[in-house]
């Protein structure tokens, strides 16, 4: 009844009038809210009854928009949660001009609920499917749900739950012939509605002692798709795919390459994040992709050659769920042709690089947040933000990981200076030396910019992934690039380069193997630069000419920390188990290995995720006036740098929870600061491992944090940075990821 109510509120004004050109139908539209005031900018979508083809329209400022039908029979209209709220026939002779005005009304199973958290809970589960006879108990109340899809055809055999979080009771049942589940179920209660594999598809309240029969018509649109299964993707068709359903959201993607044409044949991936499993498609003739992603998840865009494009989260999304996305790639083909054909020496290494432009931008949304201790600066996605660099009184950050912006916040008051958009998302933490910003994107450019003003000084697109962050040292810029599409990881040598850049005009200076991508970065000291690779290989190279120095392969699990002639890298062995080692810096022999700093190693760097990968720094060991301090699971611990035996240890948290993380330490004017997962920021005494300070952000954090002129700067994992005041400046003298440019995490 109260459906029937609000449908009335729904009202036409047809003004229809008549020509005789050939078979059209032109309609203007108006949408308005209850209270009169225009649904502006809202997607419509318009599906063909028995081609199901579809189109796409957007209202304007005053809620119309304008559309011609000149081919198909008859269209249904859609928009937000409402499905088919009105259809139009095209003539067969002549055309017809519609004039509508329709008034939007929620429909009530989508208004915004509050969802209750499952996790961790488990529940009893009664098997509740009652006959059509039963009346209600003392206490109790018969429900009767009817499941209906498109034109009230019941839905026979789907399974119906409803769950009280308060009991911790589910009560299931499946419906029958009419599409009916019945249930009995305790009065003064709220129930989700669980439909198929949905959970809290609907609700019910029942808020009284009466005990009543209660009967609930639930519109669920299934997917009736056909999808090809591997053991970790999922194919579909788009051309089976113009709408949403229920349980699934209606993804649209427009690829154009960089001069605006499309893409066609592309594939286009949508990876369950945290999961191997990809839904996956290819675009059409016009660059333009379809596919049908179940909600529930957070999904990656990725396409062939370019990882992180975009993050979708579909978690708590209500209601029929449409999105369309357009993304500017650079062409599988071009990327091929590029590797086939590109210049290189006798060596096999590039001589020349794409160079990438970027564009300016600017801040749209309220993105300054005044808290107790200081400011966090909300990016533009709720994915992981990296530690920014601060220096003179500017922060300099990449926005959340899947965006492509790079911006510039006054430290002070964190009001925004200037911003770029780059060409790729997947932003590295930024380096900053002498004036200029470097950065490494995911897919896959190497950028120097002018930190005085956002200013392109030069670019290098060095491949279509990279999992690590440029390091500068001494007038010269290092990073890694990937040799070859289709590398072979058993192979020993010549997977990846590492490549040395001038700092000013981004010539290059020398190219050297390596047989893996690098761990984190380059570490410089001395004027050798050290790195550790995914194979577990150490190298050391000339950083002038890039003559290899020595290399071997240690299992290593860190990036190194070098001080003066000794290399500090944890490794692991063959019981996967970590143990800190101390390594000849000029012959990379093992000194000495320190047994009694381990812990069970059962991490596979490269399942790690994509952020994860880009400034990796766990089980790395930071140097600090003759002492050594790491981060070992849940303890702090300080060790003596010459001998290796424990100073001391300290718990860094009492949680229980097996998914607890914290970030590797800074160190700065005798305290050891770490980020937590549980939003915490802590100061410990360098000296005693005591507790100092404790701050708590209310954010997931997860990286190393920046520490500048008396405030700490970290990244969160969802989506903010957070400055938090000391009011002791002398916390200061870690400016930028890894310290320093160098990133050799060293204060002597």
């Amino acid at each position: 009844m109260k459906l029937q109510i609000l449908s009335l509120l729904l009202y036409l004004i047809i003004t229809t009038s008549y020509s005789f050109s050939q078979g059209f139908l032109n309609v203007d539209l108006s949408l308005k809210n209850i209270d009169g005031s225009p649904l502006s900018f809202t997607d419509i979508w318009l599906i063909e009854n028995s081609t199901h083809d579809s189109l796409s329209y957007k209202t304007d400022l005053l809620g119309s928009v304008l559309f011609k039908l000149d081919k198909g029979k008859t269209w249904s209209l859609n928009y937000k949660e409402i499905r088919n709220h009105t259809t139009f026939t095209v003539p067969e002779n002549g055309g017809s001009n519609h004039k509508l005005s329709l008034v939007y009304v929620p429909d009530e199973k989508n208004i915004e609920k509050i969802i209750e958290d499952r996790t961790n809970l488990s529940f009893e589960i009664i098997n509740s499917n009652v006959s059509p006879s039963k009346l209600p108990e003392n206490g109790k109340s018969v429900i009767r749900l009817k499941l209906i899809s498109l034109n009230d055809k019941p839905l026979i055999k789907y399974d119906v739950a409803l769950t009280c979080i308060k009991d911790k009771k589910q009560y299931v049942s499946k419906t029958d012939l009419y599409g009916e589940a019945r249930f009995l179920v305790p009065n003064n209660r709220n129930y989700e509605v669980d439909v198929s594999n949905h959970i809290a598809y609907d609700y019910i309240k029942l808020d009284s002692e009466r005990s009543m029969v209660l009967r609930k018509t639930v519109e669920f649109i299934p997917t009736e798709i056909v999808e090809k299964v591997s053991p970790d993707t999922i194919r579909q068709d788009s051309k089976e795919i113009y709408a949403p359903t229920s349980d699934r959201a209606f993804v649209t993607v427009n690829v154009r390459d960089f001069s605006g044409n499309p893409l066609e044949n592309e594939d286009v991936f949508y990876q369950i994040e945290d999961s191997s499993l990809v839904f996956a498609t290819v675009t059409n003739e016009k660059g333009t992709a379809k596919l049908l992603l179940p909600k529930g998840y957070r999904y990656i865009l990725n396409f062939k050659y370019e990882r992180g494009v975009k993050l979708f989260d579909n978690r708590n999304l209500r209601g029929m769920i449409q999105v369309e996305g357009n993304f500017a790639y650079r062409g599988s083909k071009q990327i091929e042709d590029y590797y086939d054909q590109s210049k290189r020496d006798k060596n096999g290494f590039f001589t020349e690089f794409m160079h990438i432009g970027i564009k300016p931008y600017s801040i749209d949304y309220d993105y300054l947040e005044k808290t107790e201790n200081g400011f966090n600066l909300a990016m533009s996605d709720s994915s992981e933000v990296f530690s920014p660099a601060v220096v003179n009184d500017k922060i300099y950050i990449g926005s959340s990981f899947y965006n492509p912006e790079l911006m510039c916040f006054d430290a002070n008051t964190g009001q925004f200076s200037w911003g770029v958009s780059l060409q790729e998302s997947g932003i590295s933490s930024v380096v900053y030396d002498s004036d200029v910003l470097f950065v490494n994107t995911y897919s896959c450019t190497l950028y120097a910019i002018k930190a005085s003003n956002g200013e392109l000084l030069w670019s290098k697109w060095l491949g279509p992934v990279i999992y690590s962050t440029p390091s500068v040292f001494e007038g010269k810029v290092y990073s890694v690039y990937p040799a070859q599409l289709d590398y072979d990881s058993s192979k020993e040598t010549n997977n990846f380069v590492l490549v040395c850049f001038s700092l000013k005009t981004g010539d290059i200076l020398w190219q050297n193997w390596i047989d893996y991508e690098v761990l984190g970065a380059p570490v410089i000291s001395e004027n050798i630069v050290y790195l550790t690779t995914y194979s577990g290989a150490l190298y050391s190279f000339d950083a002038t000419n890039g003559s290899d120095i020595s290399h071997k392969n240690i299992h290593a699990i860190s990036t190194p920390t070098i001080v003066d002639n000794r290399i500090y890298i944890n490794t692991f062995n063959q019981d996967n188990k970590t143990m800190l080692n101390i390594i000849d810096a000029k012959t990379l022999e093992i000194e000495k290995k320190i047994p009694s700093i381990s812990k069970l190693w059962n991490t596979n760097i490269k399942s790690l995720s994509a952020a994860s990968k880009m400034n990796y720094d766990e089980n790395r060991i930071v140097h600090y006036h003759g002492f050594n301090y790491l981060t070992l699971g849940k303890r702090l611990i300080c060790s003596d740098a010459e001998t290796g035996e424990i100073v001391w240890s300290s718990n860094i948290t009492n949680s229980e929870n097996n998914k607890f993380n914290a970030s590797t330490p800074v160190v700065v004017n005798g305290k050891i600061i770490i980020c937590t997962s549980d939003g915490k920021i802590k100061l410990f005494d360098s000296q005693t491992g005591k507790i100092h300070k404790e701050y708590d952000t209310g954010n997931e954090l997860w990286i190393s944090p920046t520490v500048y002129n008396g405030a700490i700067y970290s990244g969160s994992k969802n989506g903010k940075m957070i400055k938090i005041d000391t009011k002791d400046k002398n916390n200061t003298g870690w400016n930028m990821w890894g310290g320093n440019s160098n990133h050799n995490a060293v204060q002597k």
